[in-house]
């Protein structure tokens, strides 16, 4: 995590992984995740989707679209992660793929990276910036 804590940020980094992988990037007071590789709950590839970890872990406005197309299997990703205030937007290689918003999430919190302990996997993270937001 960060030492310090973001409201509205940018945050760009490249990300491959191998494997069964599940990680992502945690913000926000509550707690919020975007999700990198397979849901361990939906079984399915939820790349660049928000989980909640509420009644509906994955809700449907937070699910991205058309990863399938943009996203290269253990290659580098380009991803952008902007957050304002409670609406959150998330390019994946240039391509802008979700864009959700939910006023549960508008509260600054350090930023992490994550990863899951016991699932075999091998997750990357290089050019990791992140830059406030006016």
């Amino acid at each position: 995590y960060t030492k310090q804590a973001y409201k509205d940020f940018v945050l760009e980094l490249e990300t491959r992984w191998t494997g069964d992988d599940d990680s992502g990037v945690m913000l926000r007071k509550p707690e919020l995740q975007l999700q990198f590789g397979t849901s361990r709950s939906l079984k399915k590839d939820m790349t660049c989707s928000f989980y909640t970890g509420g009644q509906e872990k994955y809700p449907e406005a937070g699910r991205a679209q058309g990863v399938e197309g943009l996203l290269k299997t253990g290659e580098w990703n380009h991803v952008r992660l902007e957050a304002r205030g409670d609406r959150f937007k998330v390019w994946l290689n240039q391509k802008l793929v979700t864009d959700y918003q939910n006023t549960k999430y508008p509260g600054e919190a350090p930023v992490g990276l994550q990863i899951h302990p016991g699932v075999k996997m091998k997750v990357e993270f290089r050019n990791v910036r992140i830059a406030p937001l006016e």
